[in-house]
């Protein structure tokens, strides 16, 4: 059995001629200090101030073919879905999407604490 890889779409801007809905664009915290300005300060001094590294766990190993597509990961290493502009150029414009909605990977289920699990899903929401 082979395995075929699947890559990101290159072509910009196909035209399907209508609107197109992307109603599951995959997006991920890149990290927890991204989500400090949507946190009150109770919370930004409990991350400055712990061991607190946020949520670890993945349902997405990386390296995994099934984790991502094939040149989704940024230029500087970063994974996929962290950038706003690689989202922009190889979902949103690369089909036309006039409509989409995020699903992102934030793994707050496994903070063990759940007001911490709380509060980190409405930053994440936010």
């Amino acid at each position: 059995m082979s395995m075929e890889t699947i890559t990101a779409p290159t072509v910009a801007g196909l035209d399907f001629g209508q609107p197109v809905i992307d109603a599951d664009i995959n997006v991920s915290v890149p990290n927890t200090e991204a989500l400090l300005p949507y946190l009150d300060a109770h919370w930004r001094e409990y991350i400055a101030t712990s061991a607190f590294k946020g949520a670890v766990d993945s349902s997405y190993p990386k390296g995994a073919p099934t984790s991502a597509l094939s040149g989704t990961t940024g230029p500087d290493g970063s994974a996929p879905g962290t950038s706003l502009e690689m989202v922009r150029k190889q979902v949103l414009d690369a089909w036309n999407v006039e409509v989409g909605i995020l699903n992102c990977y934030y793994a707050a289920d496994g903070l063990h604490n759940p007001d911490t699990g709380a509060t980190m899903s409405a930053a994440v929401n936010n």
